[in-house]
């Protein structure tokens, strides 16, 4: 299994994934798509990273995010960005779910 790294709050993220990476409205890897984010896009995580459990009972690692969309992306498609006060980029290609409004209060077990 892949060793995650665990994020604190407010922590400077780059997306590292060749094709971006997907934000969802919840951790829940079937929640609506917020947006894809660009690879190369820096953000800025809301939390520390949450383990979810999906259908075939494998873990994965999912991260808030606050900046620059709120929404969780899996933890394995972001590295910690190179400079620590580089400003988020709005590099997002928008869906239709992007026009939806989004639930704001999440409720998320923290262990």
């Amino acid at each position: 299994m892949a060793t995650v790294q665990a994020y604190a709050a407010g922590a400077r993220l780059c997306v590292m994934g060749r094709a971006g990476a997907i934000v969802r409205q919840t951790a829940d890897l079937k929640s609506d798509i917020v947006t894809t984010l660009a690879s190369g896009t820096t953000a800025r995580a809301y939390g520390q990273a949450q383990t979810i459990t999906d259908d075939r009972g494998a873990t994965k690692e999912r991260v808030r995010l606050a900046e620059p969309v709120d929404g969780w992306l899996s933890a394995k498609m972001v590295a910690a960005a190179a400079t620590a006060d580089a400003a988020p980029s709005t590099a997002v290609q928008s869906t239709p779910e992007a026009a939806a409004p989004l639930a704001r209060e999440l409720e998320v077990a923290v262990s």
